[in-house]
């Protein structure tokens, strides 16, 4: 029997793993591995979702590379490296997304409302 389509299901039923890409189930199976936080957390992929990821990976980071400086019996080479390699490949996602911004990680909440004014007073 043929699965049914995802946008023909109704909005409340819940997105199982087979019918997300499989670039998509790695990603997120990678990043829960590395970083604690929730599935939802880590599936959202709008520009502030990405944002939000990519500050927790540099939070990650920094106390893995301060193990590591401190030669901590804990330090993983391994985790570090997958840390890095993530945290690159979501700012370039986020680039992707927002190709405008210089720097996407910081400044990710003005992407979607170009229009917006971002300096000037406020009246």
């Amino acid at each position: 029997m043929p699965r049914t389509p995802v946008s023909a299901r109704p909005a409340c039923h819940p997105v199982s793993a087979s019918d997300k890409p499989a670039g998509t189930q790695d990603r997120e199976r990678e990043i829960a591995r590395l970083v604690g936080l929730w599935p939802y957390e880590i599936a959202d992929v709008s520009p502030e979702g990405r944002a939000r990821l990519i500050r927790k990976l540099a939070l990650v980071l920094k106390a893995e590379r301060l193990r590591g400086r401190a030669g901590h019996w804990s330090y993983d080479l391994a985790r570090h490296a997958a840390l890095v390699r993530v945290l690159r490949r979501e700012q370039a996602a986020l680039e992707a997304l927002c190709p405008k911004i210089g720097a996407p990680h910081k400044a990710a909440a003005r992407c979607p409302n170009e229009n917006a004014r971002t300096s000037g007073p406020r009246v």
